[in-house]
């Protein structure tokens, strides 16, 4: 690979995790409120849903740690405006 395509291929790369993570970020939202509603629905006395709602928010912070890790060579803020616009409909 040449030296003049490997930046944009790291750009892309860390848009790609950084869009994985928010996919999760939603994902989690939206099950841990089901859950949370079919908890109160069926037995409130019992709070089941804070089980996965503990473990998987694990999973999410992992999963924050290493998507917002910048990397010397990368810093976040160094991914080009036209990157992000020109990658959207991906």
């Amino acid at each position: 690979m040449n030296r003049l395509t490997y930046p944009y291929t790291e750009e892309l790369k860390k848009i790609h995790k950084i869009k994985l993570f928010y996919t999760h970020a939603t994902i989690f939202l939206i099950v841990n409120t089901l859950l949370f509603i079919l908890n109160m629905a069926t037995n409130p006395a019992y709070l089941w849903f804070w089980w996965p709602l503990f473990f998987w928010t694990k999973g999410i912070v992992l999963h924050a740690l290493s998507t917002f890790d910048t990397s010397p060579g990368m810093p976040a803020e160094d991914i080009s405006p036209s990157l992000l616009q020109n990658n959207s409909n991906k």
